[in-house]
């Protein structure tokens, strides 16, 4: 029999040294293998398109609408909601959560089966009635622009911001603004909170105002790793006290809280947030508070919002401060005020704002 040379002790603790190592770059390579390492607009986003078998006898036969939201919420995680149609509330076909596997992001369960890649979703179900009859579709990334977006100052208007500089803005206190201007994008964008001075994060108009029509846009980042209220984060405050709200809310509800909320006042009556990257807008009417000769509210203040062009608040009554504690929303005591652009530690850019004043209400 021919005696096969064992290897050395040393030898063996040395490879046992070093093989927990081995194993997790060994892991690591595998997992990066079709896994994204950043942001992914080419997957997240808007999805259009339809069933493309007969779908007779099927839930799908009265209700033929299918669209579909996608959200990244971390480098490989991504949640996909196949909805009736886009600017409404309704409930879902399916939701599920997914991952990039060999280059390609997949979802299932429940009976569905969804891969996208290249901009196309496709996929089948049997969930949908019709005793388990399968039926496949098909949808489209598809970018939806507000209607408002890049819309001009009409004659009259005072235009805070176009893209220049900070003639229109201050801080709380001190003359130096903190925020930074984005040239390419004719834009200001949030300064980083990392050693920020007290009354030097939110920015606010030099001027006040009561009742105005108000064109707003702006843009959230995509903040991987974060949800909830650590995405995309900000607020456009009228009279510098009645906030509506900025929020990386794309694919979610529309709660009191999220994007185009009234702040614990009134949720928007559509979730119209677009996918963070994409600008949006806010067009606002404005009707400020009337106060009697003591400074106290006879009229509550008013506002209509359009947000990506569409209708979210209409002629909502705002009867105090949209504050997160009871205790601090207190009434109106005055009719004017700042436009103030709130600072909540993201990255949200801001650009194109103009208003007309009405002279309404107050």
């Amino acid at each position: 029999m021919m005696m096969v040379n064992e290897p050395p002790l040393k030898v063996i603790l040395q490879m046992n040294r070093w093989l927990p190592l081995l194993s997790v770059l060994l892991i690591s390579s595998l997992w990066a293998i079709g896994a994204p390492s950043e942001s992914r607009p080419d997957l997240f986003g808007d999805y259009d398109g339809g069933w493309t078998s007969d779908v007779s006898g099927t839930l799908a036969d009265k209700n033929p609408m299918l669209r579909g939201k996608i959200i990244q919420y971390d480098p490989n995680l991504f949640s996909l909601d196949l909805i009736h149609d886009f600017d409404m509330r309704s409930e879902s076909w399916w939701s599920a959560e997914g991952s990039i596997v060999d280059g390609v992001l997949r979802f299932q369960g429940d009976g569905w089966d969804v891969q996208v890649q290249d901009g196309v979703l496709t996929g089948t179900t049997t969930s949908i009635g019709g005793e388990g009859k399968q039926v496949s579709f098909r949808l489209n990334r598809v970018e939806r622009l507000s209607p408002t977006l890049g819309m001009s100052p009409p004659p009259g208007a005072v235009v805070l911001f176009d893209g220049s500089g900070f003639e229109h803005w201050r801080h709380n206190r001190g003359d130096e603004v903190l925020w930074k201007l984005i040239p390419g994008e004719m834009a200001m964008e949030v300064a980083p909170t990392e050693d920020v001075p007290d009354g030097m994060r939110d920015l606010q108009t030099k001027d006040e105002f009561g009742s105005m029509r108000l064109h707003i846009e702006f843009k959230t980042p995509l903040d991987l790793g974060r949800r909830g209220q650590g995405r995309g984060n900000s607020g456009v405050f009228l009279m510098g006290f009645f906030e509506v709200q900025v929020l990386d809310s794309y694919g979610l509800v529309g709660k009191w809280n999220e994007a185009g909320a009234l702040y614990k006042v009134a949720p928007p009556m559509v979730n119209m947030a677009a996918p963070p990257g994409q600008w949006q807008t806010y067009d606002i009417e404005f009707t400020a508070p009337v106060l009697d000769i003591g400074g106290n509210v006879i009229k509550e203040a008013m506002i209509t919002v359009y947000h990506n062009g569409v209708i979210i608040h209409r002629d909502q009554p705002i009867p105090h401060r949209t504050a997160w504690k009871q205790e601090d929303r207190d009434p109106p005591t005055t009719t004017r005020g700042p436009i103030r652009l709130q600072n909540h530690s993201n990255a949200v850019q801001f650009r194109n704002i103009w208003l007309v004043e009405t002279g309404k209400g107050g």
